[in-house]
Formats: structure tokens, sequence, C-alpha cells
């Protein structure tokens, strides 16, 4: 019988929903980290067997991190469906920030770590939900007035 989808709701961090992350993967990969997860969460992760981490020094409270590749088994395109708190579907220009409230679907899938042959459950991510968002914006500078200018001095070349 297949693993059927949970769902665990909490906040994102460093989500890569809506491009794929390549940090760790050349082809990418789509990443959440679902952050400050209650009791109630905590339970229903823990029963699928995945790693709640505790402690990271900029993820928040206990959290699980969800991933699927940006490729089916077929090699064409995966999407991870994103709506919003309605079910419409989500804008694909924004960025979702840490801290947004989200609601994660994920299949639990037990492995056998290659490592330390110890037993183990990935989360395939399958769906977000953004139920608060808080948009990610690139850092932007305005000028400012008066501000520090760098002149370049004309460093003459020898002919």
């Amino acid at each position: 019988m297949a693993a059927k989808n949970s769902v665990v709701s909490g906040e994102a961090w460093f989500a890569w929903v809506t491009k794929p992350s390549t940090m760790f993967k050349p082809e990418g990969e789509w990443i959440i980290n679902v952050a400050n997860l209650d009791a109630k969460n905590r339970k229903i992760a823990e029963a699928d067997g995945l790693n709640v981490r505790n402690g990271h020094d900029k993820i928040p409270g206990h959290y699980v991190k969800l991933t699927q590749g940006t490729t089916d088994f077929n090699g064409g395109p995966r999407l991870i469906d994103i709506v919003d708190a309605e079910r419409n579907p989500f804008d694909r220009a924004k960025l979702i920030g840490n801290g947004s409230k989200v609601n994660a679907s994920y299949k639990p899938s037990k492995y056998v770590n290659k490592q330390t042959g110890e037993p183990a459950t990935k989360g395939w991510l399958q769906k977000v939900q953004v139920v608060d968002l808080i948009e990610f914006t690139p850092e932007v500078f305005d000028v400012v007035p008066g501000g520090y200018v760098n002149e370049a001095e004309e460093i003459p070349f020898a002919s």
C-alpha cells in the first residue's frame, strides 16, 4: 500500500518553491523548511518518521525539511503546486519569505541511509498552501543624497 500524503503547518524558511534551488543539486530541487512546528505538527511529522530538527542557528524552533526533484521519472518538468489561503493558484512571480505561514503536503518515503545504514524517512514535497505571505524582496538601495560617491581618479597611462 502506498504511503498517503500528510500535511504539516508552520512557518516557511528558505523556501525554494517558485524557483528551484541549485545550491546542492545543479539540476535544481524544490525545498521548503517548515519551522516553528507546534506540538500537533511535530507529532504528525514524527509519526511519519521524518527527522524533526531543532536548534538550527537560522531556522527557529522545531522544523522539517521537505524536498522534491524538478523533473519527474520521465525527465519532464515537475512544478510544486502552490495555492493561497482560498486555494487559488499562487502568483509564481512572488517569493515566499521567511516567516510566511504555510501548510505543506508531503509524501513520506522510507529508505536506508547509505552512510549510516540506518533506516530513515524522506518527506517528498507535494503542495504548498500560503496562509499568510511575507513576500521576500531582494535588497534594493535608494539613492542617499549627500552620501559617498566613488569618484574614480584618472590614472595616466604611459605612452
